[in-house]
């Protein structure tokens, strides 16, 4: 437990404030009226960089390799394959940026509105590949109750995978780990909980979702962005914007919605004819892992409930004799992260289970 206090006392919270101090300063200038060269924002945003990067390294592998649960050899390993995902993180920022400004130079606020709406599409059709790109799995697929499911391996026990694909052309990314180290029944558990998810439409439902927040939040942005639509400067004040919103709506909505799903989920394999010991004995398991091998038992002590993205142990066990409820949408968290991209939001790589964590930075760690 001190080792995931440390990642979220030390690192995330440092990291959130230094964006936050980063926005206000900006926020100050627009207030006042200054006028700010483009070299001042400049400035602002790459101090927001260099900052930033501390803080990853902090969380991906100073603190890791002072409480012993780092796996990596050294710290050059770690900062090479961190240089590989940023160099992919920025490239994509920047051509994004740059497609901003110019579809708003030429077909205005609702060029770019709709340019970010598709772009989330595309972002989820290649999810898997880009994570492929930013980080070194080994992969192995096969084709699982008529659906491809891709076994991505790592050494980051925190990776859980998740869905990736538009609805109707989803498959399944599932930790090579798991597969080899649970027991087969707790493995096929939550792989079925997956294979779930998509059978009934709970995950194109919450992809749907999601999609229409995110569009309206980098809308609302580009309304309220005070400088000439297409300019450098009216680029930086949408990024601005969208990342205050998207840390808004971060806070208590979709943590609820994501709650709510998983349960949702437990339920549907429990009324699957499922044993409830297998239930509890995968979940267990795999919350371990993914609350950076602390004690499942106190995964969320101390969480506040507006953050805390899943539901406890205990509560998850009792949800499985509620009557079932199949009206939900899964996997929420994971997927309002990554789809932050299309509006180009600050915050995603601050989160305390992905901060300084390649392997997660697509697929955020929320089950």
């Amino acid at each position: 437990m001190k080792y995931r206090r440390g990642r979220i006392n030390w690192a995330t919270i440092s990291s959130i404030w230094t964006l936050l101090i980063c926005l206000l300063v900006q926020a100050f200038l627009y207030i006042k009226g200054w006028d700010a060269p483009t070299t001042i924002l400049w400035g602002i945003l790459g101090i927001f960089l260099g900052v930033q990067m501390i803080w990853d390294y902090m969380g991906g592998y100073v603190i890791p390799e002072k409480y012993g649960q780092n796996l990596l050899k050294n710290p050059n390993q770690w900062l090479g394959r961190y240089g590989r995902a940023m160099g992919i993180y920025l490239l994509y920022y920047g051509l994004n940026g740059y497609m901003f400004m110019l579809i708003g130079q030429t077909l205005g606020i609702w060029g770019s509105v709709s340019w970010a709406a598709v772009q989330m599409l595309l972002l989820m059709g290649f999810r898997q590949y880009i994570a492929r790109g930013m980080h070194p799995f080994k992969v192995r697929y096969e084709n699982n109750r008529g659906r491809l499911v891709f076994y991505m391996d790592t050494d980051d026990r925190g990776f859980t995978g998740g869905i990736s694909g538009i609805p109707g052309q989803e498959s399944i990314i599932f930790p090579e780990y798991w597969s080899k180290k649970f027991k087969s029944e707790e493995a096929d558990a939550l792989l079925s909980m997956r294979h779930g998810a998509l059978n009934i439409g709970g995950h194109g439902k919450g992809f749907f979702l999601l999609w229409v927040i995110h569009s309206a939040l980098i809308a609302l942005s580009t309304w309220l962005s005070p400088e000439p639509v297409g300019t450098f400067e009216w680029l930086i004040g949408i990024i601005s914007l969208y990342t205050i919103l998207m840390a808004i709506a971060s806070l208590g909505l979709i943590p609820m919605l994501n709650r709510k799903g998983i349960l949702q989920m437990d339920r549907w394999l429990y009324y699957k004819k499922v044993d409830a010991g297998i239930i509890r004995k995968a979940i267990e398991e795999s919350r371990r892992l993914q609350n950076d091998l602390s004690s499942s038992s106190q995964e969320s002590k101390g969480i506040p409930k507006l953050i805390q993205v899943t539901p406890t142990l205990q509560n998850r066990m009792d949800a499985l004799s509620v009557q079932k409820d199949l009206k939900g949408n899964y996997y929420i968290f994971p997927d309002w992260v990554f789809l932050s991209w299309a509006g180009m939001s600050l915050i995603n790589r601050s989160f305390q289970g992905s901060l300084g964590m390649p392997a997660r930075w697509i697929f955020y760690p929320g089950e």
